[in-house]
């Protein structure tokens, strides 16, 4: 059985997890995911292929600055900084977004869904018109309509939201 070893605000050089499997086994239970099983291995396998999945696509959206750059694990903890929410998220605070967005994708790894998957496209095409002779286009495009990221991710767009660059947040912290 592969080991979690949980991210406790300190930097650690070999964390693999913003959330611990009894975390996230009670997250899930307070939230009725039968999905989410009593198979102990499984969860820990989806818990390591979430935080990889979590890291690989938001990763470089997250507010703030690697406290360690050189040796921490995994890209939180960071330094201060305020979130889209305008909240301080101190020097080695994990957020409870990421671990629960962790744990959200976790689930979704143990329901066969795509966790590495393209990022959604929609161009929001209103109407489109094309001439052959004499070349000639037209497209009308909708009102930009807000859409997850990735297809299935909804909940964890959701959940991430206030913790990654979106144009809308401060992105405010002090160095080292």
């Amino acid at each position: 059985m592969a080991t979690l070893i949980v991210e406790d605000g300190t930097g650690l050089p070999n964390a693999n997890s913003y959330i611990s499997l009894d975390d996230a086994t009670a997250y899930h239970a307070q939230r009725s995911n039968d999905d989410w099983g009593s198979d102990a291995d499984a969860q820990t396998n989806a818990l390591l292929i979430a935080a990889e999945s979590l890291e690989l696509l938001y990763g470089n959206l997250f507010l703030g600055s690697l406290i360690y750059e050189s040796c921490q694990a995994l890209l939180f903890p960071r330094v201060d900084f305020v979130d889209n929410n305008g909240r301080w998220v101190l020097w080695g605070q994990i957020p409870k977004n990421l671990a629960y967005a962790q744990a959200e994708i976790a689930l979704l790894v143990l329901q066969d869904v795509d966790v590495f998957p393209m990022k959604t496209t929609s161009q929001n095409i209103a109407s489109q018109k094309v001439k052959v002779g004499e070349l000639e286009t037209q497209t009308t495009y909708l009102t930009p309509v807000e859409t997850e990221t990735y297809e299935n991710f909804r909940k964890v767009d959701l959940l991430l939201a206030p913790l990654i660059e979106n144009g809308k947040g401060s992105n405010f912290y002090f160095g080292l």
